[in-house]
């Protein structure tokens, strides 16, 4: 994972582009998505979450935007 927020973020913007547009996922689900990039799927989800790419409405629920929502 890139220490510097533009490198993680330019990472992110294209994680997010490989999960399902528009998909609610599970916690079992996001890291089924997750592992094959990295293996801790806990730290990309939580950075996911807090960089505003995936909306976690609940705990153990991830919501990926549509293809037509913007992220940051």
């Amino acid at each position: 994972m890139p220490r510097k927020e533009s490198k993680k973020i330019a990472l992110l913007t294209w994680l997010v582009s490989e999960l399902p547009a528009g998909a609610r996922l599970s916690e079992a689900e996001m890291n089924a998505a997750l592992r094959p990039i990295y293996d801790d799927v806990a730290v990309l989800r939580r950075y996911l979450v807090d960089f505003g790419f995936v909306k976690r409405p609940q705990a153990g629920v991830y919501v990926i935007p549509a293809a037509t929502e913007p992220t940051p």
